[in-house]
């Protein structure tokens, strides 16, 4: 008979329960190479989807296994999408620093400013971004302390919020690390797990 664990390639039942594997701050655990410490710098949305994938989670984190496995996929399009948006909205630079022959800084006009709209907008996008990044951070450490009855240490209360805005980039390198089993398997920065598929195993 044909068995597996699921795509997510770890049986997460085997990762420690009550405390956490390593530190905050061991962001180099496994190298400076280690695609999941690129994936938190870079695309920390995109990790949190993987953790929540693991986790059976939907983009929103909540319980999902009708549609869980999109949710990397939905991290990846809005992460996209935001970075399109912005990259169009970027404001005009309508003034520029300028040395005069003399030696003199002078501010000088270089174009029309963008209108006031277009100012707003950008704004409005990376303002509604980066929150809706630290609220998924958020509810990724907080399922994962859930799911391995890990307690709060410091900040009872608010520990997931306070590391998801001090350093959510630290935070969910931290979740993935205790996720995976990265001393045995290895990592991916593009799949839906950010692991590779597990192979069935024969069950006799």
């Amino acid at each position: 008979m044909m068995g597996g664990k699921g795509d997510e390639g770890d049986d997460l039942d085997l990762m420690p329960h009550g405390a956490w594997k390593d530190g905050l701050c061991d962001c180099f655990k496994f190298g400076i190479c280690h695609p999941s410490l690129w994936n938190a710098c870079c695309c920390p949305l995109v990790l949190a989807g993987q953790v929540l994938t693991r986790l059976h989670r939907n983009w929103l984190s909540i319980p999902d296994e009708s549609s869980y496995k999109n949710t990397t996929k939905i991290m990846l399009a809005l992460t996209i999408l935001y970075v399109v948006v912005c990259s169009t909205l970027t404001p005009k630079q309508d003034q520029e620093l300028q040395v005069t022959p003399e030696g003199d800084y002078v501010v000088v006009d270089v174009g029309e400013p963008s209108p006031i709209w277009q100012v707003v907008l950008y704004h409005v996008c990376g303002i509604t971004f980066a929150l809706f990044s630290i609220y998924t951070v958020i509810k990724a450490r907080a399922a994962v302390r859930e799911k391995y009855r890990i307690p709060e240490t410091s900040c009872i209360g608010m520990e997931d919020c306070c590391c998801a805005f001090w350093c959510g980039c630290c935070t969910v390198a931290q979740v993935t690390r205790h996720t995976a089993n990265y001393e045995q398997r290895r990592a991916l920065c593009c799949s839906e797990t950010g692991l590779p598929k597990q192979p069935p195993v024969l069950v006799v």
